[in-house]
């Protein structure tokens, strides 16, 4: 098979902690620091979003979680659903950004 040559070279530095737990990642993957960085970086590349994407998924984060956790307040029959309602709106604006980073982690490549 004909591979294409590599003709870019990309780096960066680290501090000494920083590159022990790239060491052991690599070698835990049987590869050295430099492949596995290589890797890590060509695979973590297909998960970029432009700003606008990133805004949308983000709302439709916030969107899916209330309507979560919203049906799940109105089907328990709960007497202080309004209150619960406003108070689970005001968590998710607070952990609008965890409640993103945790769908992107779930989120499958492609």
């Amino acid at each position: 098979m004909n591979e294409l040559k590599k003709t870019k070279f990309v780096g960066f530095r680290v501090t000494v902690d920083e590159y022990t737990k790239i060491e052991k990642a690599a070698f835990a993957s049987g590869h050295d620091p430099n492949e596995w960085c290589r890797a890590a970086a060509i695979g973590c590349s297909h998960h970029l979003l432009t700003l606008n994407d990133r805004i949308i998924y983000t709302e439709i984060a916030a969107f899916r979680h209330l309507l979560t956790h919203g049906f799940k307040l109105l089907l328990k029959g709960n007497p202080t659903t309004a209150t619960a309602w406003t108070e689970l709106t005001e968590e998710i604006d607070q952990r609008l950004h965890e409640i993103f980073i945790d769908l992107m982690s779930r989120r499958r490549p492609g």
